[in-house]
């Protein structure tokens, strides 16, 4: 992949050097989804129309459009500015 023009280095070895961390964060992100997704689903499913869905589904949704908003802006300024 060649050399930084930052740190001099091989760019490979570089994203080699970080990979074990983002590898541990993807992990425990997806840990953590499953973990508490999982039974507030099931909750959600066995009281369906109750407030408790009702505040899951809103808070659901607040993560969804977040996700895309926190994507979509930096990758907007960094590709077309």
């Amino acid at each position: 992949m060649g050399n930084s023009y930052i740190t001099k280095s091989s760019v490979t070895r570089e994203i080699l050097s970080r990979a074990g961390a983002t590898v541990r964060l993807a992990f425990t992100a997806i840990l953590f989804a499953v973990l508490l997704g999982v039974p507030i689903g099931i909750i959600c499913a066995r009281r369906q129309y109750s407030i408790f869905d009702n505040i899951a589904m809103i808070f659901a949704l607040i993560g969804y459009i977040n996700a895309g908003i926190l994507a979509g802006t930096p990758a907007y300024y960094a590709f077309l500015c």
